[in-house]
């Protein structure tokens, strides 16, 4: 049974990135916050949480016992399986807009001349392929037979579960599902500077400045658990995040609808055509320049034709046991997509892998690589 939670900061949140950030460099003066936070710092902050409050002291490895339960170390979680993250807004679980939506900015009428952001078309597979340098592919092409010269990717854009539903079909979702950054979370500048405890006095390079993350009026980071130990429950309070800030944690009621749900799939001449998005980072393989999803399914039939990807992400952490970081890794962004098909023989199969984890080197049960399915977009983007 999976259950969820939000977790509310009790002030602002500072979750680093890979970048150094030591003492006397200057990369100190402008040290980003990173949000989301990646799938590890929930795993590792819960699981901590957890051992905490079965006994744990905080210091060096947890009782054998726990590790049944929790793991041991950062690639071992034990019978835990951790689900996003994704933000709420007001309850309600919003997941990164897919990368082959197209938009564009739009004035409002009347009184109100604020401009918003307007879902306009899609992207979706070429008829024809083009020769590049890995061979003849597929190029995503947009879905419009006239499209506007302004048109931009959903990129950073959160949707709600009913809006990404309407994507999974294969048509546009309303503008109103749709929430920019700003509109969940702020950037908050400090500065901070060190004084020698003895002298009081300040030395060079004590100077830094923090970018903190403050979430917006009735906004929650959320994040779903399978596994846990009947009668466990995780700390109303705990350490997350850079500086031990603390994290109000609540249990929401399990709904049915925190995923947006699966649409059927739509046969066409003895084949389904689908695509795979990615609501959290999934692991990349540098080797696979075409970013092939086909051999992760693990489904025999399924071909892919070509991909929306972003920029990689890098993601490291802390393995708590050797006192060390973990090395960065590359992971395809949040939103990706990928374009498949397949014979419709194997659509039960493709159905029933929504809301899954690809399997990837040990992070599936953080939760990285999990997908949904959905329909092509239409031809005309409506």
């Amino acid at each position: 049974m999976m259950n969820f939670y939000a977790l509310t900061p009790q002030d602002a949140w500072f979750f680093r990135d890979g970048r150094p950030y030591n003492e006397s460099e200057s990369n100190q003066a402008d040290a980003v916050s990173q949000f989301p936070p990646s799938p590890r710092t929930i795993s590792g902050a819960t699981r901590a949480a957890l051992a905490r409050a079965n006994g744990w002291d905080g210091r060096g490895q947890w009782d054998e016992k726990l590790n049944a339960i929790l793991g041991n170390g950062p690639e071992d979680l034990g019978n835990l399986q951790f689900f996003g993250p994704f933000l709420l807004k007001d309850s309600q679980p919003l997941f990164p807009a897919p990368l082959h939506l197209l938009g564009k900015r739009e004035e409002r009428t009347g009184d109100n001349k604020e401009k918003r952001w307007m879902p306009t078309a899609f992207l979706r597979p070429s008829d024809e392929a083009t020769s590049t340098d890995i061979g003849e592919i597929r190029l995503p092409e947009i879905a419009l037979v006239n499209p506007p010269n302004d048109l931009k990717v959903a990129a950073n854009r959160w949707i709600c579960a009913e809006g990404y539903a309407e994507i999974l079909k294969g048509k546009l979702p309303d503008a109103k599902h749709l929430f920019a950054p700003d509109a969940l979370w702020r950037t908050e500048r400090r500065v901070g500077l060190k004084r020698n405890p003895d002298t009081l006095n300040t030395e060079e390079g004590a100077l830094y400045s923090p970018a903190f993350v403050r979430l917006c009026k009735d906004v929650e980071l959320g994040f779903g658990l399978a596994g846990l130990t009947e009668g466990w429950e995780i700390p109303p309070r705990f350490p997350f995040g850079g500086e031990s800030r603390l994290a109000l944690c609540c249990e929401k009621t399990a709904r049915t609808e925190v995923l947006p749900k699966c649409p059927a799939l739509i046969p066409d001449n003895s084949f389904i055509h689908f695509t795979v998005i990615a609501l959290t980072p999934v692991p990349a393989n540098p080797a696979q320049k075409d970013a092939d999803i086909a051999g992760q399914l693990a489904i025999p039939g399924v071909e892919h034709i070509c991909a929306c990807v972003g920029k990689p992400v890098f993601f490291g952490g802390w393995n708590s046991l050797k006192r060390d970081p973990l090395p960065l890794s590359p992971f395809h962004p949040a939103g990706s997509a990928w374009f498949c098909k397949a014979p419709d023989t194997v659509w039960e199969k493709v159905s029933k892998l929504h809301g899954t984890w690809l399997e990837g080197k040990g992070l599936t049960a953080h939760g990285f690589g999990q997908i949904v399915i959905g329909n092509w977009p239409s031809k005309t983007g409506n």
